[in-house]
């Protein structure tokens, strides 16, 4: 765990922030403030002091500026023609340094989430892999009720709200 306080409570640098700022694609949208990523990248010879400065001080201070956390939510029908609005899909456009500051905190939490979440969750954590469980249930499934197997239950869970998708 001291490990872990460790990696989580080291001082920002200037790399980290770079790294995460450069690894935003050039071609999404711009947030409310109308900047995109290709913006700062394009210009950073100009602007990327400045930029590094601002970020470090927000991630040190703990605190985002209310323009850089501002965002705008759009609803994207995921039919035809929606009637209910759980068929609408919300879109954040953020700004892209509230991205960027998102991104460091994430290569940080990156680091330590896959001591914290059990090897049993297959999904979301870097170098887990889904399949995995998928096979694990079929050799359960297999092996089910056999005899000299003790008794077991097997559970589904529908998660299908979790993964809303555009149709």
């Amino acid at each position: 765990m001291d490990h872990h306080k460790a990696i989580l409570n080291a001082p920002y640098t200037t790399d980290e922030v770079k790294k995460a700022l450069f690894s935003i694609l050039g071609i999404k949208a711009p947030g409310p403030d109308g900047i995109g990523p290709y913006f700062y990248k394009d210009a950073w010879h100009i602007v990327g002091d400045e930029v590094i400065a601002a970020i470090l001080d927000m991630l040190q201070q703990g605190k985002i500026l209310k323009e850089v956390n501002h965002t705008v939510i759009t609803l994207i029908p995921k039919t035809k023609c929606p009637k209910d609005v759980s068929e609408f899909k919300p879109i954040s456009c953020c700004n892209t340094i509230y991205k960027c500051i998102t991104k460091v905190l994430f290569g940080r939490l990156r680091q330590v989430l896959p001591d914290l979440i059990l090897e049993n969750q297959g999904g979301f954590v870097h170098g887990r892999y889904i399949v995995h469980n998928i096979m694990v249930v079929q050799d359960l499934v297999r092996h089910y009720g056999r005899k000299g197997v003790k008794p077991s239950c097997l559970m589904k869970t529908d998660l299908q709200k979790a993964y809303d998708t555009v149709d």
